[in-house]
């Protein structure tokens, strides 16, 4: 943390500092002493300085990833202001597809059984963000599926926010990703399930006559 304060300036240095922090978030423990030490801050003030560093602010929504495997920081990291740094940074990196899946994986970290921090990043216009990414990186895989946890982590404890997602289209989406990326249809249905949406499953195997036949059932 030292030496993030003394070097704030530095783009590449700080990059690789994050990039360090990132990979000791391992355990618990080591997310608390980072924020004990003023992290979370430092982090943060960070992301702000250097806010159309695609580099910087990459590695700052994986470490934002890391911190919040931890309940206590996940909660410290909305009390300092990270609802708009991850609305922000999302925003101005929006052109860069792996950028816009760190900040979406992140955001479904911080959400992650956690009905307070979906609240706090709702009333400030992330579901916004999360639809807006998902339309822009339409044929982004990585995004899609990130994007598909941000929206079931967001929902899956505050249905008030469904009405809110589908109006941006995100249900549209999600059924479009159904059908042009087959490897992340368990991501997919799982947001389409929270969203209370309807889905429909092929069953391969009726248990009739020892022959394969197709079905239709309706979740």
């Amino acid at each position: 943390m030292t030496l993030l304060s003394k070097y704030r300036g530095e783009e590449q240095l700080n990059v690789d500092i994050m990039l360090t922090l990132t990979a000791l978030m391992v355990r618990a423990e080591f997310c608390k002493k980072v924020y004990d030490a003023g992290g979370i801050d430092l982090i943060k003030n960070v992301m702000e300085t250097f806010a159309n560093s695609d580099k910087i602010i990459r590695q700052g929504f994986k470490l934002i990833k890391s911190l919040a495997g931890d309940d206590e920081c996940k909660e410290h990291l909305i009390v300092k202001g990270y609802t708009e740094v991850l609305r922000d940074s999302i925003l101005a990196n929006m052109e860069s597809a792996g950028t816009v899946t760190a900040g979406l994986a992140a955001i479904a970290a911080m959400t992650l059984r956690s009905p307070q921090n979906s609240k706090a990043l709702f009333d400030a216009g992330i579901p916004e963000v999360i639809v807006a990414a998902m339309k822009h990186h339409s044929e982004q895989k990585a995004v899609q599926k990130a994007g598909s946890w941000a929206i079931r982590n967001m929902v899956s404890r505050s249905q008030y926010q469904c009405a809110k997602f589908i109006d941006l289209g995100a249900e549209e989406v999600l059924h479009q990703n159904l059908e042009k990326f087959k490897d992340t249809q368990y991501d997919v249905k799982a947001a389409l399930r929270d969203l209370g949406c309807n889905l429909v499953f092929k069953e391969e195997w009726t248990g009739k006559g020892g022959a394969l036949t197709t079905g239709k059932i309706r979740e």
